[in-house]
């Protein structure tokens, strides 16, 4: 199958690799139909983690972190996106093939004219 490889700071391939495969009795392997690219997103792909960390050290701020709730909010976000309430269709700039990523990734970080989010297809 294809997939998007991060390398390395300012560095992703398209590559063939191997199907995954079930390696303990709690996997699961999902098919993944769409992906996007956020241009918020993109501090691995620079090389850098959003802010100064010795800045933060000196003026002796804590700093913490985690993910949001995606959980908690994503069945009821999507019902209400299949009952028309909602259309997140305006977020979307382009709609790429899988083999289009890194050219994607590389117009989103640039801040290319109309680039803000893609959405890429298998």
């Amino acid at each position: 199958m294809k997939a998007v490889v991060f390398k390395a700071p300012d560095e992703l391939s398209v590559e063939t690799v191997d199907d995954p495969t079930i390696q303990g009795p709690l996997d699961t392997i999902i098919r993944i139909t769409t992906a996007n690219i956020y241009g918020s997103d993109l501090h691995p792909y620079e090389g850098r983690i959003g802010f100064n960390d010795c800045e933060a050290f000196i003026e002796g701020i804590s700093i913490a972190g985690g993910q949001c709730p995606v959980k908690k909010y994503n069945r009821e976000l999507r019902d209400i996106i299949i009952r028309g309430r909602a259309n997140p269709s305006w977020i979307v700039s382009h709609e790429l093939s899988l083999d289009d990523a890194v050219d994607a990734y590389s117009n989103v970080d640039k801040r290319e004219n109309g680039w803000t989010t893609v959405l890429l297809h298998p």
